[in-house]
Order: structure tokens, then C-alpha cells, then sequence
């Protein structure tokens, strides 16, 4: 991503109106919109830069109602045919796509337990129907998946105390998620929204005499930062697909070429399947991780990766190993981890510089 995007690049989601009064969303693959943790950082809700769009869209219809409203949909395939798919109920195993939400995910908590479970789900929507027919019981066993295209989300099984930890489930169409939850914040910013929904390739769509109302920029390094710390593997997948030709199988292709040409790596020692590591099809030797972290470390916008590493002893995924004296701080790296395969990578802060590390 920084050498084909640059250090420096912004994720640039845009909503325009056409002329003929329907709102399009065009996305650009990033992975932070609604996410709650940056929320939390940043002391806002998941929904603020939806209800800042809800305000201008406001400004410029007025009290008249907008016609459909369209969303990036690219190929309409959200993950690669590499994973698990008995693994997609699972938050790790997030989709990712030109539209993100919330980690495109559902979350619930359960704030008080009396006669019944009463649920609170983000993101929130009329345009999604929760059915939850979770009992209080002795036990702690419930699920809750998405059905009928994401439009309505099914919880079942017993519950017995509350919990204030929600627990997130993966949809299964990251765009429709946002264009409904999108719908919500419209109606509640008094946009009167009545029209269909629809996830679409928006090249078919003419933007000649479309007026940009508004505009959502990221930085890479906000984003790479909230991937790599706690290991936000729809992030890594949005950035693969951002890079590439938006598939899985075309954009790897162009990441062993694009690491080869720029880092001198050898082709045979990498094959990439996938964005985050997830799937078992990735194969890499540590001398190749270690050469390509060594390359990077003396490229113009390095920052942009070091401080993305999670910190030994201090924060992210290895906020709990190597605590002590002399390694605590002075560890920066990324884990990794599947069935039968753990791996971490970085830095090693040396009085006299970095050294690159691969286990």
C-alpha cells in the first residue's frame, strides 16, 4: 500500500446527487468508516460522519425527498474462496469491500436481563429487521447471524446475566450494510428518505451533471495503524484490493510483483493469496520479511509503518508479551496466527538503530 498508494495517501469515500434527485455513494476501500474503536478513540459515535452527510445532503434538498440511493458494490464478492467459509460467522473473518461499516460488522450487548433480553445492536436501522427470540435462561448460550441478504439479523438461544463486552457476528454484504445504516442517519438528520436501496458497479452510473455534496477522507497511516495493532484483518484485505485490480486473485498477482520490482525480493520465496494472512494458500520465508522490512525501514515515509506496530509491553497485539526490561517498548512488530502457524515480525530498537526480525 505505501509504495503504490504513497506514505501520504487518503482514502476518499464521496456522496454525490444527480440531477434526477438519488444519492450515490462512491467508495474507495476504506476500512475505518463507523469503526468503534476509533470512535471510542476519538470521542465521537460510529455514526458521526454519516449524521455530518446527513446534514449537507439536509442543505442541499431541503425538504425535498431524494430519490434511490446507490452504493459502490464492485464485484459483489466480499472474501476470498481461499477461507473457511464454516469460518464466516467469525469476527477475524470479516468481508471487505469498496464500502466498509463498522468493521462490517453487527454487534449486540446485552444492557439489562429482567423478563427478556433486551439486545442493543449496532449499527442500528429500520431497514434491518432484528428478530431476537433469546430467553432468559440458566445458561449463557446464545448466537446471532445475519439472514435474507443482511436485511434482518437473528439472535437465538438463552441468556443469563448482562454483558457490557458486545459481541460482533460478520454480514455478509459490506455495502448494503452501509447503505442502510447510511438510510437511518439520513431519515434521523430529517432527510425524508423513502426510496430503494441498491448495492451496484457505479461505473454504469453517469456522474455528468452530479453535484459532490460531500466527502470522507483517511489517511493510510490512520488506517494502517488501526490494522496493525490489533490485527484488523478486513483492513489488510481492504488495502490488497485498494492496490490491486479489486479481486483477490488479480490484486495478489500484482502484490509479489509490485514487492519483487520494489524490494528485490525473490519471487519463488512469496506467494500471496490473500490480504490479511487468513488464508493457508500465503507462503513467505522469514529472510524474505526481514529484507522487505529492512527496505522499507529506509524509505521515505517508514514512520507510516513503525508506528502502526503494535509496542511489547504498551499497546495492540503485544500489549501482554515482553513486558519487562529490555524488551518492553523496544519490540515494535505484527503477529500473526492461524491453526498450526504463529509468526511475528518487526523491529528490535537497538541503541544503534532497527534490526529487522521474522520468526
Amino acid at each position: 500500500a505505501m509504495n503504490t498508494l504513497g506514505g501520504d495517501y487518503k482514502f476518499t469515500t464521496e456522496l454525490y446527487i444527480t440531477r434526477s434527485g438519488d444519492i450515490v455513494v462512491y467508495g474507495d476501500f476504506d476500512p475505518t468508516l463507523g469503526d468503534p474503536e476509533l470512535a471510542i478513540a476519538d470521542g465521537k459515535s460510529v455514526y458521526a460522519e454519516m449524521d455530518r452527510w446527513a446534514v449537507e445532503v439536509k442543505k442541499h434538498l431541503g425538504d425535498k425527498p431524494p430519490g434511490k440511493l446507490f452504493v459502490s458494490g464492485g464485484s459483489g464478492v466480499y472474501r476470498p474462496d481461499t477461507w473457511k467459509t464454516s469460518q464466516n460467522h467469525l469476527y477475524y473473518q470479516a468481508p471487505a469491500g469498496k464500502l466498509n461499516f463498522h468493521q462490517n460488522c453487527f454487534a449486540a450487548t446485552f444492557k439489562s436481563v429482567d423478563a427478556q433480553a433486551n439486545a442493543i445492536i449496532v449499527p442500528q436501522s429500520r431497514f434491518i429487521e432484528i428478530r431476537n427470540s433469546i430467553q432468559v435462561g440458566k445458561k449463557q448460550i446464545w448466537s446471532m447471524k445475519p439472514g435474507s441478504g443482511d436485511a434482518e439479523l437473528i439472535l437465538r438461544g438463552t441468556i443469563k446475566t448482562a454483558s457490557p463486552y458486545p459481541q460482533f457476528v460478520p454480514v455478509n454484504d459490506p455495502p448494503m450494510l452501509f447503505a442502510r445504516t447510511l438510510a437511518e442517519r439520513l431519515i434521523a438528520g430529517g432527510v425524508p428518505f423513502a426510496g430503494k436501496i441498491k448495492s451496484m458497479d457505479l461505473s454504469k452510473i453517469d456522474r455528468k451533471g452530479a453535484k459532490p455534496v460531500c466527502t470522507t477522507t483517511t489517511p493510510l497511516a490512520r488506517a494502517m495503524k488501526r490494522a496493525n495493532k490489533d490485527s484488523l484483518n478486513m483492513a489488510a484485505e481492504s488495502f490488497l484490493l485498494r492496490c490491486g485490480d479489486g479481486t483477490w486473485a488479480g490484486s495478489a498477482k500484482i502484490m509479489e510483483k509490485t514487492l519483487t520490482k520494489a524490494f528485490g525480493l525473490s519471487a519463488e520465496s512469496l506467494i500471496v493469496s490473500d490480504g490479511s494472512g487468513l488464508s493457508r494458500n500465503n507462503y513467505v520465508s522469514p529472510a524474505t520479511i526481514t529484507t522487505l522490512l529492512a527496505g522499507i525501514a529506509v524509505g521515505k515515509h517508514a514512520s507510516v509503518l513503525t508506528d502502526s506496530l503494535a509496542r511489547a509491553g504498551i499497546d495492540g497485539t503485544l500489549k501482554k508479551r515482553m513486558t519487562t526490561a529490555p524488551c518492553k517498548g523496544r519490540i515494535i512488530g505484527k503477529t500473526g496466527y492461524i491453526l498450526g502457524v504463529s509468526c511475528l515480525s518487526g523491529y528490535v530498537l537497538d541503541k544503534t538503530g532497527q534490526l529487522a526480525m521474522a520468526f
